[in-house]
């Protein structure tokens, strides 16, 4: 997918728009959609045009935004013909765009969704960590047991966002008890990843975006902050971007380290592609962990994708924003923060882009910076 060349878009675009396919998607989020969509309008020479609710508002050619990582259906219905219709991507089925295949399933017998791919851990086994995904609880329960007997599991709802509802357990007990307060419908609905327990973890974020001809891929770390309930969540990305693709980024002064989370992503992209190859994306992103096992061992995995515009697509967009104006420019770091409380302030040389009261998450703010360009990652 990183190398393919991509088809022409359906001509001159006549606007953007958000594409709203998920009901649950926060105000907060929406709101900084429509900022990083004035800026994609701009560099596509075109005009932001709101807030698309049905296939029928796309009659005309636009760009979209959506959201969510779209389905096939979607993407038709929506008039997508090409990655460069829209900022993210789009699936054959809805579970290819979550953590659930990120890793095999526990055996042979075990419960699968229509149109899963044992081949994709035979092509990106070296990129992940131990772990299995379920989808049945005699399925998570045999995989959790398998896995405890070389140390601690951490358990992820396969389809939640920002680190949220992840739980670590330690015995078989700690696992009975997670499993039945999840429920089997959840489980058998969208999946549950089990994985290895890491400790001394660093995150990585390994991607590439392509917007109006401009194709950039980037190579950063994450960082965490406490939300407004005080657990520990996504708190934005740091991120080295370079104009070009995997290649360019890897030609770029990297630490073995990132130079190994991007590789991984790298083999992770295309065993998602050899899999599924209905899969398209203007936007991929990558989380790939970093750090040491229960005998002190270094591990680096990718922990999951995300093919839909998402917290680090601010810095992505303020990156492509700045090689569009300057066509010399070879490389940019940039920065999307969020921080939680009325009390929390962003850098002073902060673009903000959202700050207010959410429904669910309180009090937030979120905001991206241009940083200097001569740290190594």
């Amino acid at each position: 997918m990183g190398e393919r060349v991509r088809e022409p878009s359906r001509g001159a675009m006549q606007g953007v728009m958000l594409a709203v396919t998920d009901a649950a998607t926060p105000e907060h989020e929406l709101k900084v959609h429509t900022v990083l969509g004035t800026r994609i309008a701009e560099m596509l020479d075109c005009r932001f045009l709101g807030l698309a609710e049905s296939p029928a508002d796309t009659a005309d050619p636009v760009y979209l935004i959506p959201d969510a990582t779209l389905t096939g259906d979607q993407h038709h219905a929506l008039g997508i013909k090409t990655e460069a219709d829209f900022f993210g991507g789009s699936v054959p089925f809805a579970f290819v765009g979550s953590k659930a295949i990120s890793h095999p399933l526990v055996s042979d017998v075990a419960t699968a969704p229509r149109g899963w791919s044992a081949e994709m851990m035979q092509f990106a086994r070296k990129a992940v960590l131990k772990g299995f995904t379920a989808f049945s609880t005699d399925d998570a329960r045999q995989a959790g047991a398998e896995l405890l007997v070389e140390g601690a599991v951490r358990l992820k709802p396969a389809a939640a966002k920002a680190g949220r509802g992840q739980l670590v357990v330690r015995t078989p007990h700690q696992l009975d008890t997670a499993l039945d307060s999840l429920g089997s419908a959840t489980i058998s609905h969208a999946g549950l990843v089990l994985e290895q327990d890491v400790e001394n973890a660093l995150t990585f974020s390994v991607g590439q975006v392509r917007v109006a001809g401009i194709t950039a891929s980037y190579c950063g770390h994450q960082t965490q902050t406490r939300d407004n309930d005080g657990e520990w969540v996504y708190g934005g990305s740091e991120l080295l971007v370079v104009r070009g693709d995997y290649g360019d980024l890897l030609a770029a002064p990297l630490s073995q380290q990132a130079t190994l989370a991007v590789t991984q992503a790298r083999l992770y992209e295309h065993a998602a592609l050899q899999a599924y190859p209905q899969i398209l994306a203007s936007r991929r992103n990558y989380d790939v962990l970093q750090g040491t096992d229960v005998r002190g061992h270094l591990v680096s995995g990718v922990l999951e994708q995300s093919w839909r515009i998402g917290g680090a697509s601010s810095a992505e967009i303020y990156a492509l924003e700045q090689f569009a104006r300057d066509d010399q420019m070879q490389r940019i770091r940039v920065a999307s923060i969020e921080r939680y409380g009325r009390s929390a302030r962003l850098p002073p040389d902060s673009y903000l882009l959202f700050r207010g009261d959410d429904p669910n998450l309180g009090y937030l703010s979120k905001g991206v910076r241009i940083l200097s360009d001569d740290n190594t990652y």
